[in-house]
Parts: C-alpha cells; sequence; structure tokens
C-alpha cells in the first residue's frame, strides 16, 4: 500500500516534468527563430556589402554579371562558416536544455526503485543510461538562383536604349532581390533542419523517458510481486512444517501416555526433555 502511494505521487512528478518539457521545447523554438532572424540580417548585410562594391564604380558594361560573380564566390564561404556556427551554437543550447531534463528524468526513475528498496529493505544499486542530441538532418546549402528576365531575352536586350542610370537603377534592384533571395533561401534550409532535429530530440527524449518509467514501475511491481509470491511459498512451507511437527508431538504425548501406564523396574517415565528429545 506504500507503494502503490509513493508510486502515484511520483506520478504527479512526471506530469510537472512533462510540463516543463513542453515549455522548454516552445522556448527553444523561439530561440530557435530568433537565431535564424540574427543570421538573415547578418548574411543581408553581407551579401549586399558585396553587391555594393561591384556597384561603387556605376553603370558599365558587364556590371550585372560581375556582381554575380562576386555573389557566387561569396555565398558558398560565408554560408558554410556562419550556417556551421549558427548550427553548433544551437544545438549546444539544446543539448544544455536536454541534459537538465536527462538528470531530471534519471532522477524520477531511480526514485521508483529506490522507493521500493527503501519500503523492503532490499540492496539497490542505481544505473543510468544517457539520452543526447545530435544533428541528423544537414542543411542543403543554395548557392544561387538568377531570373532569366522576360521570355528569356538577356536584360541587357531590353535596356539597352535605357539611359545608363536607369540600367544602374534595374540592376542594381534585380541584385537587391538576389540578394535576399539567396538569404531566405539558405537560412531556411538550416531553420528548418533545426525545427526538425529539436522536434525530434524533445519527441525522443519523452518517449524514451516515458518507456524507462513505465518499465522501472512495471518491473518494480513485478519484483515485489516474486518477492511476495517467495514470502507466502515460504510461510506455506513452515505452516506444513509446523502442522507435521504438531502431529509428531501428539503422536509422542500418545505414547509417554502409554509408557507411564506400565511399572517399569527402572523406573517412571515422566517426560521428554525438550533440548535433548531424551526421555527422563
Amino acid at each position: 500500500a506504500l507503494l502503490r502511494q509513493k508510486l502515484t505521487e511520483l506520478t504527479t512528478e512526471e506530469q510537472q516534468a512533462d510540463d516543463i518539457l513542453a515549455g522548454d521545447r516552445k522556448r527553444a523554438l523561439d530561440f530557435l527563430e530568433q537565431q535564424a532572424g540574427f543570421l538573415r540580417q547578418k548574411a543581408r548585410d553581407y551579401l549586399s556589402q558585396v553587391v555594393a562594391k561591384e556597384l561603387s564604380g556605376g553603370e558599365r558594361p558587364g556590371l550585372e554579371r560581375d556582381a554575380q560573380a562576386a555573389l557566387m564566390a561569396a555565398v558558398a564561404p560565408f554560408f558554410d562558416r556562419e550556417l556551421s556556427a549558427t548550427a553548433d551554437q544551437f544545438s549546444d543550447y539544446l543539448a544544455g536544455v536536454m541534459a537538465v531534463h536527462q538528470q531530471r528524468a534519471e532522477a524520477l526513475i531511480q526514485a521508483v526503485r529506490q522507493t521500493a528498496a527503501t519500503i523492503f529493505a532490499l540492496d539497490y544499486q542505481a544505473v543510468e543510461q544517457e539520452l543526447t542530441f545530435q544533428m541528423k538532418r544537414q542543411p542543403y546549402w543554395v548557392k544561387t538562383e538568377w531570373q532569366t528576365g522576360l521570355g528569356g531575352i538577356p536584360h541587357t536586350w531590353l535596356e539597352v536604349l535605357l539611359p545608363a542610370s536607369f540600367r544602374f537603377v534595374r540592376i542594381r534592384k534585380r541584385l537587391e532581390r538576389q540578394v535576399e533571395t539567396l538569404v531566405l533561401r539558405n537560412v531556411e534550409s538550416l531553420r528548418w533542419a533545426l525545427l526538425q532535429n529539436t522536434e525530434a530530440a524533445f519527441h525522443s527524449f519523452r518517449a524514451t523517458f516515458s518507456d524507462r518509467l513505465t518499465e522501472a514501475v512495471d518491473g518494480t511491481a513485478q519484483a515485489v510481486a516474486a518477492a511476495a509470491a517467495q514470502k507466502q511459498g515460504q510461510t506455506d512451507d513452515v505452516a506444513d512444517r509446523c502442522s507435521r511437527l504438531q502431529r509428531a508431538a501428539g503422536q509422542l504425548q500418545q505414547l509417554l501416555q502409554q509408557v507411564n501406564t506400565v511399572e517399569p523396574e527402572f523406573g517412571k517415565v515422566v517426560a521428554i526433555d525438550a533440548e535433548s528429545d531424551r526421555l527422563i
């Protein structure tokens, strides 16, 4: 009865742990969105500087082509470095969050066994298992996605008759849109991968925690039932032995009565010594 009461209390603690886990999941997703926002702005500023450098000399033949080539050369090194750094930072953050829940879960699981051990005066030794978070989805780095113009006609054909200042403005706007496309696609690729990792980490932890807690409770209940059965078996065995001894004692008393009715030459048997089982 005491064990059932303690297990009920532990179930309440499990529900509280679930609530905390759900809150940390939400905070982790908020942190991810925040980091993605920082990275979008950093990428936007960096690639805009690359474009601005190419545009600094003003309008010239091949300007857009040169600017696009500069963007292509800058995209891979920047995102390889920054996306990896962001992924590592978020992974470390999430690992720290999960470590706290790991400790809480281990304490709760061990409390089940410790409670039974304490109630039934059993030997107890804790066994811990670790749950770690790992990156399983690798983001897909998008390197470039250029617009082809109207009807497949190069922009230079449409703009050749425009004044240089107008061509320059149109080229700059196209490059700005291309920068934004690169930023959004690359950062979104990372954000989506980390989002999937986060959901998988929390789901896996909750499932593993639930399974292990159930295993601990069921295993403890089975151990208690086995001990009770063994105890009952011992009790039945002792009762059977006591019954046989009582029958033997009754038979001895009958023998004593028969012996005491006789007048032996060497005296009268009056009792049996309890310690030595000898007639006296």
